[in-house]
This record gives C-alpha cells, sequence and structure tokens, in this order.
C-alpha cells in the first residue's frame, strides 16, 4: 500500500470518529456502532498505520523522528477532517450507513 493509499484510508477512519462525535452530542450511540466499525476494519486500519510508518521511514527518519512525524501526520489528518466536518442537519439514525460508505 503506497503513503497516498494510507492516508486517504485513515482520512475515512477520521471522519467516522467526526461522525460518531456528532452524533453521540446529538443523544445517539454512535459509539457501539464505530467500534463493530473499526473492529471490521482493523485489517485496513492496521496495514494502513504501517504503510504510512513506511512510507514514514523513506525518508531517512530514525525511530523517535519517525514516531513525531507519525504523530504528526494523524494529527493534521484528524485537524483537516474536524476543521472540514459540518454535520448539522445529518440523520444521526443512518449512522451505520454512513460506515459503509466509509
Amino acid at each position: 500500500m503506497s503513503g497516498d493509499t494510507a492516508i486517504y484510508n485513515l482520512t475515512f477512519v477520521a471522519w467516522a470518529f467526526q461522525e460518531a462525535e456528532f452524533c453521540e452530542q446529538q443523544g445517539f450511540a454512535s459509539q457501539a456502532q464505530l467500534s463493530r466499525w473499526m473492529k471490521q476494519n482493523e485489517a485496513t486500519y492496521r496495514a494502513s498505520l504501517a504503510a504510512l510508518e513506511s512510507h514514514v521511514k523513506q525518508h531517512g527518519l530514525n525511530d523517535e523522528e519517525s514516531a513525531i512525524a507519525m504523530i504528526q501526520l494523524i494529527g493534521n489528518i484528524n485537524k483537516k477532517v474536524a476543521q472540514q466536518a459540518r454535520f448539522s442537519g445529518k440523520d444521526c439514525t443512518r449512522y451505520t450507513n454512513s460506515l459503509k460508505f466509509y
């Protein structure tokens, strides 16, 4: 898996978490659905993290620098999604359908 594909996959995970948080605030129990979805997609999530780590290490960073770069990259993904997320009017009763898209 390429670094770009890994970032793409991790972006969907970030969207799923943002939407779950929004729906929880609206009174819907979306965290349980998110947990099930994460378990179903754990292999892809782990493979994406591994691919991103491999991509980062290709730049000649040592282990500590690689770990810092990973934290920064994932933080940037989460920050970008949080800035773009607009769920007003979202039907949280259909959160499971959203997870199928992700």
